[in-house]
């Protein structure tokens, strides 16, 4: 089974883009996959969600699409300590792991490691880099 670590900035696509996470995620898989969450994550989603604007109410909707993700599949929400990027390279070298995000500077070196990346393709779509 494919585990698929999932970055803040990949949450909440879903608000920026209208994408629907759980069917581009089923789209792009032919195998079961695992979504883990860094407990990070939910921490800078829960803060930015208390304030007003278009990045809080992105916010708030990942938080609602949590368990929507975790009704899809199977999901893991890891709790980790330090900077949530710091964490995620290092965990995802680990652990072999496909990594979901946009951010332009953690793709770059996660590409550098040779992990495989889930991406912003286009306007409204989710593919492997």
């Amino acid at each position: 089974m494919r585990k698929v670590l999932l970055d803040t900035n990949f949450l909440l696509l879903p608000f920026e883009r209208k994408i629907d996470l759980v069917s581009g995620l089923r789209r792009i898989h032919t195998e079961p996959i695992t979504i883990i969450i860094p407990q990070g994550a939910i921490s800078e989603l829960s803060t930015l969600s208390k304030g007003c604007g278009r990045k809080a109410a992105a916010a708030r909707l990942a938080l609602k699409i949590l368990p929507a993700l975790r009704s899809a599949f199977p999901l893991e929400i890891v709790a980790h300590k330090g900077a949530v990027d710091e964490w995620i390279l290092k965990y995802a070298q680990k652990n072999h792991l496909a990594v979901a995000t946009n951010d332009a500077e953690l793709r770059k070196k996660l590409s550098a490691l040779r992990l495989p990346l889930v991406v912003l393709k286009s306007k409204a779509k989710i593919d492997y880099a």
